[in-house]
């Protein structure tokens, strides 16, 4: 199993942990999983892990690719998660080595599969050109049908549409602040009120061209708004990502700090954290406002609506499949308080119709994450 990225995102740990746990379902044999830093692992039990870290930092040192040749020999199916860094948003680079690594196996003889990912609607000439250069026996299974229609016509043969295996991923029922949070949230619906789970991702924020030292300042004007206009909400803060000076858990820290006044009733998820933990919580909130692909995910695999900030195109065709596309604030409007308010606000009101009309298309989707399992040829 090829990870998308090293550790750091619990977007990445949900899809590493759901795939590699429903291969265990099915498969006795050996996983491998490939490690792209000395020391930093995901939280989840392997068979081995391939030190390839130094292939990563030179660029794909011919050395490392032999040596992985040689450990390629004991497997006979070799997947890498695309997510979303197949696209060449990140760079032409990432999709290189990745890419490469899946030709390899190929040509070593494995089953090889690329499991869903999105396109956006603008993949790089270069990133494009490697996808078409992808040896025919490689699956490549779409995490969404506008990213499925991009693939098909790009590699210029048929792609099977599925859905992101952080669908399969089981929530945690051990941690004891996922029943601290229940019962906090139970407290407040007792009190007629409604919980809103928050996620501030400073790359969504950015792409809908707010500055990032005005991130924060936004998302405490909008929240003040939406508890003056909804004065029993209260507030559950959820980072998603540790990564940088501007990852999720540093903006919500800052934002908690501006909350901290009576006229709130905030709670902070306080890291460290795992990707069962927050599915896990957001089955205790009524509404969840993200910039986080997996944030969404976590919230829908529990049926809970969100309001959401696109951005690289990953959004659009998973909120097409849930008829959530009124839902979506797109990279082409400016995050404001006033107007991101009043969609927060008719969220919230609609939350229960919201969640009545998710819960088919969920089981749906949860299908369709499985057969990135069934088609893995185990």
């Amino acid at each position: 199993m090829i990870p998308p990225a090293a550790p750091g995102s619990l977007g990445d740990e949900a899809m590493v942990v759901a795939t590699i746990d429903a291969i265990r379902a099915r498969f006795a044999g050996h996983i491998g999983l490939l490690r792209y830093r000395g020391g930093l692992d995901y939280p989840v039990q392997v068979d081995a892990r391939l030190d390839l870290s130094r292939y990563f930092l030179q660029g794909g040192a011919r050395g490392d690719e032999l040596r992985l040749l040689a450990a390629l020999f004991r497997y006979r199916h070799v997947a890498l998660l695309g997510a979303d860094v197949l696209d060449g948003f990140y760079s032409d680079d990432a999709v290189r080595l990745r890419l490469r690594l899946v030709e390899l196996a190929a040509q070593a003889g494995a089953c090889t599969t690329v499991l869903g990912f999105s396109l956006n609607a603008q993949p790089t000439a270069g990133a494009a050109a490697l996808l078409r250069a992808l040896p025919a026996s490689v699956l490549l299974l779409a995490r969404d049908r506008k990213s499925q229609q991009r693939l098909s016509s790009i590699v210029g043969r048929p792609v099977e549409c599925v859905a992101d295996t952080a669908f399969l991923l089981a929530p945690d029922t051990t941690d004891p602040r996922g029943d601290e949070i229940a019962r906090w949230a139970t407290g407040v619906r007792a009190r007629g009120g409604r919980v809103v789970g928050v996620n501030l991702s400073a790359i969504a924020m950015e792409a809908a061209g707010l500055k990032r030292a005005a991130i924060v300042q936004v998302a405490h004007d909008t929240l003040e708004r939406l508890v003056a206009a909804r004065p029993a909400t209260a507030l559950l803060l959820i980072p998603h990502d540790m990564r940088g000076d501007a990852s999720d858990v540093n903006l919500l820290r800052q934002l908690a700090a501006r909350l901290e006044r009576p006229a709130f009733d905030v709670r902070f998820l306080v890291p460290p954290l795992t990707a069962r933990l927050v599915k896990r919580v957001c089955a205790s909130v009524d509404l969840v406002w993200t910039g986080r692909m997996h944030v969404a995910i976590a919230a829908l695999g529990q049926g809970v609506p969100i309001v959401a900030h696109e951005y690289q195109g990953k959004f659009a065709g998973l909120f097409a499949d849930l008829g959530l596309e009124n839902m979506l604030w797109d990279t082409d409007r400016e995050p404001l308080p006033a107007p991101l308010t009043a969609l927060l606000v008719e969220a919230l009101d609609r939350a229960d119709a919201l969640k009545a009309s998710i819960a088919p298309k969920r089981t749906a989707l949860t299908a369709r994450a499985a057969r990135n399992i069934d088609l893995l040829r185990l």
